[in-house]
């Protein structure tokens, strides 16, 4: 072997880990003595063969006593520090129990889903046949991908077109006196300025979570607002309209609960609901976006007092929080801490309300995107409609 001219730190120890009763320059001689072999690849080998006996009788002392393996080999070791960080890599691998990664469930279908969202939350909303839901996948075009934590709107400018978001996730934000606030979370499935009028201002800054793959929504809306009063498609997008707005009182009614679990409850509560509706979700599991930071603004609290109810619902079994992913364990002790409600008009799908009667009447604005006679053709469907409506009354 050859010699080793680099210094080396040794820790004290209370006894020898090698040699028990013997002094360490006695253990280091015969360390250093190799049994006479001819051949120097045979010495190699039984040398290594001896390093490993030794580290592996260190490692058990080290075990029995209660500290870390490789921190107490290192300190024992008297070959080179190559050889020493080799063994010790070897048996941390072998001594260290390896962190259980989250389960996931949902990946299987979540790939498959990714860009149903928009036409699975409108099946949810209204019962839509096969061809409505396979017209309105074909009716997004205009794909964007935004970087994660990039800015997609900011605060004062003027509006884009309306678009839908098809993967990933996104957070309106405001900043008060340096203090970023959320005031709500965007899923697959939801809009982007769908209903402003145009030329508006953005009244907040929208930010991207993740990844965030987007796709015009022009030519959906165009359809909408041809297709019939009593059509599935248009008594969706009035429905969606609505729940943006119940999804928005929900976030203002979360800063109003007392108890810091009860806020959280609420809002893992109700991600899991608007996932699970476009396929992204089980009742179990669901992915996860929103770190320390990002949940503390949006539940109005301090990043300690979200981490310690975090590891309260960890330690409790009700909730594990994993990379981008979360498992519900206990989805009733959830429902008890806040109890989360669906929307009314979305819990049956295709249901027919009162609010629809009134919205299946009223025109959809036409949006920037549509051209000239786009919009008279449009205005004077509307006419007929209403008259048609004057002339015979339900």
């Amino acid at each position: 072997m050859q010699t080793d001219l680099h210094t080396r730190a040794s820790l004290p120890l209370a006894h020898d880990h090698f040699r028990a009763g013997r002094s360490r320059e006695t253990v280091s001689d015969q360390e250093g003595a190799l049994p006479p072999v001819a051949d120097r690849r045979e010495a190699a080998k039984h040398a290594s063969r001896q390093a490993m006996r030794h580290i592996a009788e260190a490692a058990r002392q080290a075990l029995k006593a209660g500290k870390h393996a490789t921190t107490r080999t290192i300190a024992a070791a008297r070959w080179s520090g190559e050889q020493t960080f080799r063994y010790a890599t070897v048996l941390k691998t072998a001594f260290t129990r390896p962190a259980v990664a989250p389960t996931a469930i949902a990946d299987g279908f979540g790939e498959l889903s990714q860009y149903a969202s928009v036409p699975n939350r409108l099946s949810a909303l209204a019962t839509l046949s096969q061809e409505q839901h396979t017209l309105v996948r074909a009716s997004l075009p205009g794909r964007r991908t935004h970087q994660a934590g990039s800015t997609i709107l900011a605060e004062g400018e003027q509006t884009p077109h309306p678009t839908f978001i098809l993967s990933g996730w996104a957070a309106r934000t405001r900043v008060q006196n340096g203090k970023l606030h959320v005031l709500g979370i965007l899923l697959p499935g939801d809009g982007i300025c769908l209903f402003r009028p145009p030329c508006a201002v953005a009244s907040t800054t929208l930010i991207a979570l993740n990844t965030l793959e987007t796709a015009e929504a022009g030519p959906l809306l165009e359809l909408a607002q041809e297709a019939d009063v009593d059509s599935p498609l248009r008594l969706s997008m009035h429905r969606a309209m609505a729940e943006d707005e119940a999804f928005l009182l929900n976030q203002t009614m979360r800063l109003m609960m007392k108890p810091a679990a009860a806020r959280l409850a609420h809002l893992l509560l109700e991600l899991q609901y608007r996932l699970a509706r476009v396929g992204l979700a089980t009742d179990t599991e669901m992915p996860f976006a929103l770190d320390r930071q990002m949940l503390a603004a949006a539940l109005g609290l301090s990043p300690g007092a979200v981490g310690g109810v975090v590891r309260t619902l960890e330690h409790r079994k009700i909730a594990r929080f994993g990379h981008n992913r979360l498992v519900i364990r206990r989805e009733s002790i959830l429902r008890k801490l806040a109890g989360f409600t669906p929307p009314a008009f979305s819990e049956g799908s295709g249901r027919r309300l009162i609010s629809d009667d009134c919205a299946g009447h009223a025109s959809i604005e036409p949006g920037p995107w549509m051209g000239a006679s786009a919009r008279r053709s449009s205005q004077a469907q509307a006419q007929a409609q209403a008259q048609e409506v004057h002339q015979h009354p339900a």
